[in-house]
């Protein structure tokens, strides 16, 4: 899971999440093999209610047919879509399997 950011012309003074900036809260999802080779990607779409945070669940069965076993590296990159058609900027994190 991950937390949204804004986008355009909001800043965060409540303490509470921002006001979604964009017609719909949708992200791309990338997962790489360890020499960097997309092997899925795929678009996760809210809406998300606070506190619910955007979540995507890479299951065994798509862990297994993506070619991973035991001991290799799997990247993730995450991004947000945007109405203005510039892709937010990306987080990326790795886990060993």
């Amino acid at each position: 899971k991950w937390i949204r950011r804004a986008r355009v012309g909001t800043s965060w003074v409540s303490g509470t999440d921002v006001p979604l900036d964009e017609s719909a809260e949708t992200y791309n999802v990338t997962v790489l093999n360890a020499s960097g080779a997309t092997v899925r990607q795929l678009t996760v779409s809210g809406p998300f209610t606070a506190p619910a945070q955007p979540t995507w669940v890479y299951t065994a069965a798509q862990i297994a047919a993506d070619g991973f076993t035991t001991g290799n590296t799997i990247t993730f990159q995450v991004y947000q879509n945007s109405d203005q058609g510039v892709p937010g900027s990306s987080s990326t994190t790795a886990i060993i399997l």
